[in-house]
């Protein structure tokens, strides 16, 4: 009994050890992305990446493509983001980036982005039709290589692989070094990403 009781310590002590670790370098950081989802960790997932900033920034880019190629007829709930998106002031901005941050966090905390969801995603809030077309597959980041490096900023470029649909999606990420390790800050290539997952809604 003894025994048993110190494994399960050891095993406590590593995983908290793995929660608080600082990420030491770019790909570390995209590895602890995997981890946060494989282990329903939101901590992790927050030391690896900025989400507040993450979120605001993937709202701007998709609010620019929206602006620049309208939604059509048959894009009606791309056509509710792109008018909330399209208002003045930066206080709607701000509302859709909380439920954008609170959605990924639940992702991970729920299990949902790990392919066994424990609750239902939130039905409240501006995003919430929108967000319920995800697919419920496993998410994973694959074949991740640091393309660009300085010290303090570095890009990674990666695969999104949706084991749901079996789609994968480049991602270009922006890192950067600060006092707790490497975190994910941008999404550089929102605007390619949001164009062509419109382009699947749209296809039969």
């Amino acid at each position: 009994m003894k025994r048993t009781r110190w494994t399960v310590a050891a095993m406590a002590w590593w995983w908290a050890l793995g929660a608080w670790a600082a990420a030491a370098g770019p790909l570390e950081a995209v590895e602890a992305v995997n981890r946060a989802i494989e282990t329903h960790n939101a901590t992790l997932f927050e030391r690896a990446v900025d989400v507040p900033n993450l979120t605001t920034q993937i709202l701007e880019g998709a609010a620019r493509q929206l602006a620049a190629h309208p939604p059509q007829d048959d894009e009606p709930l791309v056509a509710v983001v792109a008018k909330l998106l399209g208002q003045p002031g930066g206080e709607m901005g701000r509302i859709l980036a909380d439920e954008g941050r609170r959605y990924l966090l639940w992702g991970i905390r729920s299990g949902a982005f790990a392919g066994r969801a424990r609750e239902e995603a939130p039905r409240e809030g501006l995003l919430a039709a929108l967000l319920a077309q995800v697919s419920p597959g496993r998410k994973e980041l694959r074949a991740a290589q640091v393309v660009e490096e300085d010290g303090v900023v570095a890009i990674v470029e990666a695969d999104l692989v949706d084991h749901g649909t079996g789609s994968v999606y480049p991602l270009a990420l922006r890192l950067g070094r600060g006092k707790e390790g490497w975190r994910i800050l941008h999404l550089l290539n929102v605007e390619s990403l949001t164009a062509r997952i419109r382009a699947e809604a749209r296809t039969p």
